[in-house]
Order: structure tokens, then C-alpha cells, then sequence
């Protein structure tokens, strides 16, 4: 495992958490865009937690970074349901996981691709 991987995915967990306490105030018109926001914070995410795996790719290990990308994504929908001004939201929470898995497979059938073919 490379430490600065592991730290850059730990410094953007932070960051994810830090979003989710921190209550913004835009126009409504502007969270027409949420869910893609979602996505695309989780799709790095998913790429992020792969990334840290990718010199020993396996089945478990993708697996496990999936349950990974669902268990921060479930964490980071509760942390909103425990501020009074921010509201969780159960599509919220499949755009995360959809993010997560796009990136966690995408990265993976990249790697697996290029291992393949030399």
C-alpha cells in the first residue's frame, strides 16, 4: 500500500465529511445539479479507494471497495440526518453509491485491461 494514496484518500474523506456538516446557502435553482454533485464526489471517491489497491487487483478487493464507497456513502447521509439543517435524502445516497461503484469499476476494468494486454 502507498501511504500518500492512503493519505490522499483520508484527506478527502475529510473533506466529504466537512462538506456534509457545513450547511450552504444558494439559490434554489443551483440544487437542480445536487445529484450530480453526488456523483461525481463519489465517483472520485470510488476511483480514490481503488487507486490504493490497484498493484494486487482482485474480485474481493473491487468488492470491498464497493462496500466501502456504500458504507462512507450511508455515514455521509447520516451525518446529514443528525443537522438540523441539512435533510438526507434517499436518492442522495444512490447517486453516492452509483458515483462510487462507476469509479471503483471503471479504474478496475482499466487497470485489469492494461494488465491484460501487457
Amino acid at each position: 500500500m502507498n501511504n500518500k494514496k492512503v493519505a490522499i484518500l483520508i484527506i478527502y474523506i475529510v473533506f466529504m465529511i466537512v462538506n456534509s456538516l457545513v450547511t450552504f446557502s444558494f439559490e434554489s435553482n443551483l440544487w437542480k445539479y445536487d445529484k450530480y454533485v453526488h456523483f461525481f464526489e463519489f465517483f472520485i471517491l470510488g476511483i480514490l479507494i481503488i487507486n490504493i489497491f490497484l498493484d494486487k487487483l482482485s474480485k474481493m478487493i473491487i468488492i470491498q471497495s464497493f462496500i466501502a464507497v456504500m458504507i462512507i456513502g450511508i455515514f455521509d447521509e447520516s451525518i446529514q440526518f443528525l443537522i438540523p439543517s441539512r435533510i438526507p435524502d434517499i436518492y442522495d445516497l444512490i447517486f453516492d453509491i452509483l458515483g462510487g461503484s462507476c469509479g471503483v469499476f471503471l479504474l478496475s476494468i482499466i487497470t485489469m485491461n492494461k494488465q491484460k494486454n501487457g
